[in-house]
């Protein structure tokens, strides 16, 4: 993972532990390598809530 994101593997591992905080880019960075190795694509959809 980190070598696809070309982030340090032990900034992945902080980001990601329970008090971690990615920024954008790097969730990206993240998603992209993950839909890259499963052969998948993701899509946004803007869901409105009810009140």
């Amino acid at each position: 993972m980190a070598q696809e994101t070309e982030r340090p593997s032990k900034s992945l591992h902080r980001m990601l532990s329970r008090d971690g905080n990615p920024s954008m880019d790097n969730l990206a960075a993240i998603f992209g390598a993950i839909t890259k190795r499963l052969g998948v694509s993701l899509q946004v959809q803007d869901v409105q809530a009810h009140a």
